[in-house]
């Protein structure tokens, strides 16, 4: 009789240019194509460099779409500027819940310590995007950051990275 276990599908870069994105401005990422995968769930991680000692917060959302062409309100599904409403009630919201104004869902913070150089960078570790979304995985989903802060990103594209690790189920 086979054991069934979780096993990885190997790291995989988010397209999403978070250099020099400005004090309370936000970017999304280009959406994820689950479809060829069909992963169970994404384990997502972050690396972003700061441009001054950080002071404030850096909120993640999460975007979803079932089909590619209609996605969760304001997103768009590209790498590109958002406008997010009410981005003052982000630090009051829960994981898993929908922002205010949106449908988009709130992912978490980023911890961003003082103690942290001007240049320094932040790694956080999301976990389970699944999890955030009820336990299932849309075929379509992305970050949205959201720069809650008093100064900029770092300006070196290389300094920021998004990966997920795609998670599926093996027969060993």
């Amino acid at each position: 009789m086979a054991n069934i276990k979780q096993a990885l599908g190997g790291t995989a870069v988010v397209t999403c240019t978070l250099a020099s994105i400005a004090s309370y401005a936000s970017r999304e990422a280009t959406l994820v194509n689950n479809t060829v995968n069909l992963y169970l769930d994404s384990e997502l991680m972050v690396k972003i460099q700061m441009s001054a000692i950080p002071n404030g917060d850096i909120w993640v959302l999460l975007s979803t779409s079932v089909d590619n062409t209609n996605i969760a309100y304001p997103a768009t599904g590209t790498d590109a500027a958002i406008v997010i409403p009410q981005i003052d009630k982000i630090g009051g919201e829960s994981p898993g819940q929908f922002h205010a104004g949106t449908d988009l869902y709130v992912l978490g913070r980023v911890p961003c310590p003082t103690s942290l150089t001007a240049t320094g960078t932040v790694v956080c570790n999301f976990g389970s995007i699944a999890a955030i979304l009820g336990g299932n995985l849309t075929p379509y989903w992305a970050p949205v950051f959201v720069n809650a802060m008093t100064s900029t990103f770092g300006t070196t594209t290389a300094n920021h990275v998004i990966w997920y690790d795609g998670v599926y189920a093996t027969s060993v």
